[in-house]
């Protein structure tokens, strides 16, 4: 319990530029680090069983697409409707699933086809055997 409110701490130093680049950031990604770590340690626990829960990890699984669509809906200092609260996190949520069902899933499903044809491993049946008639048969290198 103590990490996260080390985390909070570090990153209230933002008004103090100096202390808060040598120490606040440090401070945070070692933290947040730590958090993770400790939240797939113990994985059974009541956070644990919170992060493994249906709707959280279908927030991991399309959160790549999250990423890329807040950057238009989260603007806080837009004034258009679009960034409006709460209509911009329905828009985020909206534009990250079509995104993933749309864009992302087939995608990785191309990749993952294509990835099978160009680097499939070579059969049993294709691969030379090589046995021990064959071994001593081959001459060494002349020198």
């Amino acid at each position: 319990m103590l990490v996260p409110i080390l985390v909070f701490a570090a990153s209230a130093l933002h008004e103090h530029p100096r202390i808060s680049i040598v120490f606040s950031f440090t401070a945070m990604n070692l933290g947040a680090a730590l958090c993770i770590h400790w939240a797939v340690t113990h994985h059974a626990g009541r956070i644990g069983r919170v992060l493994n829960a249906g709707p959280v990890a279908f927030v991991g699984v399309i959160s790549y697409s999250i990423y890329l669509w807040q950057q238009l809906f989260l603007n806080r200092y837009s004034t258009a409707l679009a960034c409006s609260f709460p209509l911009n996190i329905l828009l985020v949520a909206a534009a990250s699933v079509a995104s993933f069902y749309v864009i992302e899933r087939p995608s990785l499903q191309l990749r993952h086809r294509l990835e099978r044809r160009l680097f499939a491993r070579v059969s049993a049946t294709e691969r030379p055997v090589v046995t021990r008639a064959r071994l001593m048969s081959i001459s060494p290198p002349h020198a």
